[in-house]
């Protein structure tokens, strides 16, 4: 998704509704999960 990089994110932060927080702690947590399953470590709240 290259259109979605660079200038064009701060267009999408201003269309896009804010997402709770708790919501992104959760998407954070399951990125961090799944770095460390590739040999890394989760450190989500880093």
């Amino acid at each position: 998704m290259m259109q979605g990089r660079g200038a064009a994110l701060a267009f999408w932060d201003d269309v896009l509704p804010p997402m709770p927080q708790a919501m992104a702690d959760e998407h954070v947590g399951i990125v961090a999960e799944s770095l460390a399953a590739g040999g890394g470590v989760a450190f989500p709240h880093r």
